[in-house]
């Protein structure tokens, strides 16, 4: 069934604490970089103006990330002949539009690549302080008609829920805070083999599988509020764990 709002503060904790009474498992997605070689080489020359691995991930702020743009969006190295041949050679825009769209995507390519030096740092620090837990990983991969090949979407682990994950989990704000660059993402649980809670926080999904109308009632009497109006028996067809790896 489908949430209609986030689910936060004291409703966040009273789901949390259900969680660990119903669920065995949760997974957790590290997405793959897919423009690994435009990071890496961009990256290198931050490296090259003082900005290292070390610094980025000590000093990484918002105001950081403007700092960093203000002062490499000139820089000829980033945007070399091939990048303005690729994105900044269009004739038929209005000049004021070309200067916008210019700094919109140059603002990108920069705060882009420091935000994935930091989501990766943070995503291995999670995976090596939870690695006794998990219990498997795969890539999961997807189809680019526009390149017409198979793309690595990123990869699902699967872990067991501890004590350590649980105070994890009440350390962030609400389902929706497990998202990029700070988080692994898309966080879900798993009870008896199938997916009973799903999410992707950055476009603010969640579903619950609630498998009677007391567990539904339960759901909304601690503050969670569905689409639907009362409970509508849902099929666990494809909700099985061995579905969704």
């Amino acid at each position: 069934m489908q949430v209609k709002k986030e689910i936060f503060g004291e409703e966040y904790i009273k789901l949390i604490d259900y969680i660990f009474q119903r669920c065995e498992f949760i997974s957790v997605i590290k997405r793959s970089d897919q423009h690994a070689l435009e990071t890496s080489r961009v990256k290198k020359i931050f490296e090259l103006n003082g900005y290292s691995k070390k610094k980025i991930i000590n000093c990484y702020s918002e105001n950081f990330l403007k700092e960093i743009y203000e002062k490499q969006k000139d820089n000829s190295l980033i945007f070399d002949e091939n990048y303005k041949n690729k994105f900044e050679i269009n004739n038929s825009l209005d000049s004021k539009i070309f200067e916008e769209l210019k700094k919109e995507n140059r603002e990108r390519l920069i705060k882009e690549t420091i935000n994935k030096i930091m989501y990766y740092h943070m995503i291995e620090l999670w995976l090596n302080k939870h690695k006794k837990d998990i219990v498997h990983k795969k890539e999961d991969f997807y189809y680019d008609y526009m390149k017409q090949e198979k793309m690595s979407y990123g990869t699902i682990y699967i872990l067991r829920l501890s004590s350590e994950m649980k105070e994890d989990l009440l350390n962030k704000r609400s389902l929706y805070s497990w998202c990029f660059p700070l988080s692994v993402e898309d966080i879900s649980f798993f009870k008896d083999g199938y997916c009973w809670l799903y999410s992707v926080a950055h476009e603010e999904i969640c579903e619950i599988y609630c498998e009677d109308k007391e567990e539904y009632e339960y759901l909304k009497s601690i503050g969670i509020e569905f689409w639907e109006k009362e409970f509508v028996p849902t099929s666990k067809e494809d909700l099985y764990f061995e579905n969704y790896k």
